[in-house]
């Protein structure tokens, strides 16, 4: 014991003898290059040399083929492989070393030359020569991480693709709207009850009073017709006979003058007893296509010799023209009593349907004489007829009253809104073409109330 106690320190620099030997071998020879990242081991590290000089050898003429072909990835990982491989080796094998030379003595053979130390380091490290064989594994695991590197790459597009194909399921939603629009042409269905009006015309060509066959009482024009109700008619204000005719035009809604702001003349023709002139007339407003208004005095023109009047009356209304009221009979209304005057209006309208056979749209009134009053503008608004007056009157009547001269009074007249109110006369018929050839000339035009 007392041997081995005093033996430790030589011992100990016995053991530390082979590796400052090999560490002196080490640097003789040059240091080993690890296979791919150029680090130097440190020469204390390995213990064993020729045997891993020939193992690391061997592996630096094989890994160039696979690094290479591999990429950047593959020396990676099959370097670190083999320097943790080579490190657990030297380890094992410097630990296997240390203990084999304290289990067999206290301290370790000396070598009887140079190359013993290899000897030992040889015969320990053969059986650790099939190792490399086991890191041969390693050189596939870089192929075996790419494809998992790709793989996820891969698969990402696809993944992406189903959610392209997805917005197209939201398109059938899109053609819902249309199924609404059947609503939309719900409002023409409304449009029917607008035709509607045109059916309320009708009643308005209809008389103001309705048709009823009169006969006269034997009083004659100043009695009371049997079955006429007087009361919606008179009495007539008081008021009414205090006013001026011309305040009575414009109270009333007489039409004694159109719209003075443009060129529009109107040209309207009393008939009282039929001698051949209205035909003439007629003839002259046809030929040109001009439009007038004439007011008859019914029962005095039905009395006229030698002309056939209901065709007369048929033609005129024919023609587009307009038949007025000049009374039934050609008689002043200055005289009249309110009842006769009522008369004289129901009696017209009766006889009328009598000839045409229907209800004439009896709409004008002018009275005989064309004498104003204003009882007359008042009871004939209140029976439906509207008051109609010329704008300025003028003798037209008499034996000398010539063509020319009713020439020469008719374009003398002429302005804008002129109501021309002429007689049915020689005269008048004759000089009818001429005047409407000059005023259109002039740039007139006519017109009817």
């Amino acid at each position: 014991m007392k041997h081995l106690k005093n033996s430790r320190p030589a011992g100990f620099l016995k053991r530390a003898a082979l590796p400052l030997l090999l560490s002196a071998v080490l640097l003789l020879s040059g240091c080993v290059r690890v296979i791919d990242y150029g680090d130097y081991l440190a020469p204390w590290a390995i213990r064993l040399l020729k045997p891993w000089r020939q193992v690391l050898a061997g592996r630096e003429t094989q890994a160039p083929s696979g690094s290479e072909a591999e990429g950047s990835t593959g020396p990676d990982i099959s370097t670190e492989a083999e320097i943790s491989t080579e490190a657990n080796v030297s380890t094992e094998a410097a630990v296997s070393t240390e203990a084999g030379t304290d289990e067999t003595s206290g301290s370790p053979e000396v070598p009887s030359s140079g190359e013993g130390p290899t000897v030992p380091g040889t015969a320990e490290t053969e059986p650790t020569e099939t190792e490399p064989t086991e890191t041969e594994p390693t050189e596939t695991e870089p192929t075996e991480t790419e494809p998992t590197e790709t793989e996820p790459t891969e698969t990402e597009p696809s993944e992406t693709e189903p959610t392209e194909t997805e917005p197209p399921e939201t398109l059938p939603p899109v053609t819902e709207p249309p199924e609404t629009l059947p609503p939309v042409t719900e409002p023409p269905e409304t449009l029917p009850p607008v035709t509607e009006p045109p059916e309320t015309l009708p009643p308005e060509t209809q008389p103001a009073v309705p048709h009823v066959h009169y006969e006269l009482p034997p009083e004659g024009m100043e009695g009371l017709i049997a079955g006429v109700d007087y009361g919606q008619y008179l009495p007539v204000p008081e008021d009414v006979r205090a006013t001026s005719a011309f305040l009575s035009y414009q109270k009333y809604g007489a039409f004694y003058t159109g719209d003075t702001s443009k060129p529009v003349i109107y040209l309207t023709f009393t008939v009282a007893t039929e001698n051949g002139d209205t035909r003439s007339i007629l003839n002259a407003l046809n030929s040109r296509g001009v439009k007038a208004v004439f007011f008859i005095s019914l029962n005095d023109f039905l009395l006229s010799n030698g002309v056939d009047t209901v065709a007369l009356l048929r033609d005129i209304i024919a023609g587009g023209h307009i038949i007025g009221c000049h009374g039934f009979t050609h008689t002043r209304t200055t005289t009249m009593s309110d009842v006769r005057f009522v008369n004289e209006i129901l009696m017209f309208r009766s006889r009328l349907y009598d000839v045409l056979g229907y209800d004439y749209d009896l709409r004008l009134y002018c009275p005989p004489h064309e004498e104003a009053v204003s009882r007359d503008v008042y009871l004939s608004g209140v029976m439906g007829l509207r008051y109609v007056m010329a704008t300025g009157l003028y003798m037209d009547l008499g034996d000398d009253y010539t063509a020319e001269k009713a020439f020469a009074d008719m374009t003398s007249r002429l302005r804008n809104g002129f109501v021309y109110l002429l007689h049915s006369k020689p005269a008048n018929a004759a000089a009818l073409g001429a005047f409407i050839d000059t005023a259109r000339s002039m740039g007139y035009s006519f017109g009817t109330p």
